[in-house]
């Protein structure tokens, strides 16, 4: 395992230094303002007027006094506060201006951003504070690991054996034996496994995505180890980013063509499987499933008689909770008898649904035996076996009445 330059050029590009000119005026500007704050805060304080009245005792300046009418208790007086805070605005101005300046031409440094800041907002202490900040960041630069290497280290880039290469790819693609399940492994492991094994499974989750792999990413992100939680929400991240630029992508060629069905179908699968990842709440989940059937919906009038098309706008009518609109869909190819199971139960849900209890009997009577022995999960072909019995129960009163 390590990280390659392809790794490393896939991360967010760090902001340019400023130049060796630009740093100097910056800590030159900083360390004015900051001695300026600490005026301020000492004449504030009363620090900057003499304590003793020795210098009086001088006669050049006993006679400066006289002249001018001036008593020591001028010299002891403190500034207004009128004074000092016209001098912090001045301060604050000055630093405001030239971090706008110096912002506007690419000279983006953090700390004297952070000066800025917390002068403006809290005076001597924001400019102290700043200060002491500047130090320890040059005191631990030296052991900090540059940010190319530690994005780079969070998604490592596997160089396995290729005995190992093929055993992944036999295991992420299905070729494992079937009592076993890469799924569930990988949510055992980051349930149970160390933080290096945590780390190698997200790699992975993110390098084969699929929706079976949500939970194991979810479990992630609320692990008990920092270091998990974050690279779970980097992984998060860069999956929701790549649908985002591929959605992208798409728009810009339905903008081109706004009439061609192809365009339009990519896109609605686009959406269809963005929301289905299991990594969007059910807002975003029910507004993106919206979209697909939008362009679904559009495809068929510009491509009548699709049956792909019928049944993707038919399961997504169910799910938005429309059934009677997604009969109408699912209905034409249930009774053309050469409906997948997966139409096949579908129909039958929109039939519950609906509380069609005579209608849902003889289709599960008719098409129970495919569904039965076909790859859907055992609670559907359990579900169609019961009602291609008589015994079947009637639907709820409550359900009924809705």
């Amino acid at each position: 395992m390590n990280t390659s330059p392809a790794a490393v050029a896939s991360a967010p590009a760090p902001q340019p230094r400023p130049s060796a000119r630009v740093r100097a005026a910056m800590l030159g500007v900083a360390f004015g303002a900051i001695c300026a704050e600490v005026a301020i805060a000492a004449g504030g304080l009363g620090l900057l007027a003499p304590s003793s009245l020795r210098l009086l005792e001088d006669p050049p300046f006993a006679s400066l006094l006289l002249t001018h009418s001036w008593s020591p208790s001028l010299l002891q007086a403190r500034p207004s506060l009128s004074s000092l805070l016209l001098l912090h605005l001045a301060v604050s101005g000055v630093l405001v201006g030239v971090a706008a300046m110096l912002y506007r031409r690419g000279a983006r440094h953090p700390i004297f951003l952070l000066l800025a800041v917390s002068t403006t907002a809290l005076g001597p202490l924001g400019a102290a504070g700043t200060a002491l900040a500047a130090v320890l960041h040059r005191v631990f630069l030296r052991r900090a690991t540059p940010f190319e290497q530690w994005y780079a280290a969070l998604f490592p880039v596997m160089d396995p054996s290729p005995a190992r290469e093929l055993y992944g790819r036999l295991a992420l693609r299905g070729g494992a034996p079937g009592t076993r399940s890469s799924v569930a492994s990988f949510s055992d492991v980051i349930a149970l496994g160390t933080v290096r094994h945590k780390q190698a499974v997200l790699t992975m989750i993110v390098d084969e995505f699929r929706p079976a792999f949500a939970p194991a990413l979810r479990g992630a992100l609320n692990d008990a180890e920092p270091a998990v939680r974050v690279q779970a929400a980097t992984a998060s991240a860069r999956i929701e980013n790549r649908f985002l630029e591929r959605a992208m992508a798409l728009e810009e060629r339905r903008a081109a063509a706004p009439d061609d069905p192809d365009v339009l179908l990519a896109l609605a699968r686009h959406h269809d499987e963005y929301a289905n990842t299991g990594l969007l709440d059910t807002g975003r989940a029910q507004a993106e499933r919206r979209q697909a059937l939008e362009c679904y919906e559009r495809v068929a009038r510009l491509r009548p008689g699709d049956p792909e098309v019928a049944q993707a706008a038919g399961r997504l009518l169910v799910r938005l909770g429309q059934p009677a609109r997604a009969v109408e869909h699912l209905g034409p190819l249930a009774d053309s008898g050469q409906a997948s199971p997966e139409v096949l139960a579908w129909y039958l849900e929109c039939l519950y649904r609906l509380c069609r209890v005579d209608l849902l009997r003889r289709a599960a009577r008719l098409h129970g035996g495919r569904i039965a022995a076909s790859g859907l999960p055992s609670e559907v072909r359990d579900a169609a076996q019961l009602w291609t019995e008589d015994s079947a129960p009637p639907v709820p009163a409550a359900e009924r009445a809705a």
